[in-house]
């Protein structure tokens, strides 16, 4: 029993663990622009790239439902996160430091938390979270599996472009360059 739990983790880790050079590009997208990453393991049932974004409406920390579609017209940076998720709580920061830098060029953070809303209250409020945070343990699930996060896989970053089209996906963790590539390429599209 202890054997197979260990070879359970180790397959874990190594699925979280995709090397930024496996980021390929795909045909039906300019060759500026970022792709899926090939992660065989994690890979959605159909490719999702180009596909438009699926509608969701889930609340933020104050209860209020907030609906996708509040923010058409924007390049997207959505990721899936959880407090007891150390490769989230490492990325969270680079990502305030994005929604920053890129918040000028109309670009939009939205973490998405799987989990109840009091139980990420304090983190996001300690971290300076400047992004949306909505939160719902089984209906993020959900909303993740529309993305093609099939196996709730943490963390997962989604990027949709202006037309409301997904352009981007990484299961595991994104670095700051990675991110900051993949939206400096959105932004000259």
């Amino acid at each position: 029993m202890n054997k197979l739990l260990l070879i359970t983790v180790m397959a874990f880790a190594f699925m979280a663990d995709v090397p930024a050079d496996e980021l390929q590009q795909t045909d039906s997208m300019p060759q500026s622009a970022p792709a899926t990453v090939d992660n065989p393991y994690v890979k959605p049932e159909k490719t999702l790239i180009g596909e438009t974004r699926p509608d969701f409406t889930l609340p933020d920390l104050g209860g209020v439902q907030r609906n996708v579609k509040e923010w058409d017209g924007k390049i997207l940076v959505i990721n899936f996160w959880a407090t007891w998720c150390r490769p989230c709580l490492h990325e969270i920061p680079d990502f305030v430091k994005l929604q920053e830098k890129y918040n000028e060029q109309n670009v939009q953070f939205i973490g998405l938390a799987m989990q109840a809303t009091d139980e990420i209250k304090e983190f996001v409020s300690d971290i300076g979270m400047n992004y949306p945070a909505l939160a719902g343990t089984q209906d993020v699930s959900n909303v993740g599996k529309l993305f093609g996060n099939r196996f709730g896989v943490l963390p997962y970053t989604v990027m949709i472009d202006r037309n409301q089209k997904i352009v981007f996906i990484k299961s595991g963790p994104l670095s700051y360059e990675e991110a900051d590539y993949a939206i400096n390429a959105l932004i000259t599209l």
